[in-house]
């Protein structure tokens, strides 16, 4: 999640998808993180692959109906 959430483009680009496989099979890593994730979605200064792997994540999780809003402005 570190190297996801870094400013380095192409490690933030690589490690989408192996953070993606994780939290496929166990959802709940995400919750500590939800927060830091939906501000990347927010961001205007990250890359659109960026944007794109946060939204992945966010199909196997439940979204708390604190974020329902924010996430669906994002979408």
């Amino acid at each position: 999640m570190r190297l996801f959430l870094g400013d380095v483009y192409r490690i933030t680009q690589r490690a989408g998808w192996p953070l993606s496989n994780c939290v496929e099979k166990y959802p709940e890593l995400v919750k500590p993180y939800f927060a830091k994730l939906l501000k990347q979605l927010e961001r205007d200064d990250v890359h659109v692959a960026v944007r794109r792997n946060v939204v992945r994540l966010l199909q196997f999780v439940d979204i708390p109906k604190r974020y329902g809003a924010v996430v669906f402005d994002a979408c």
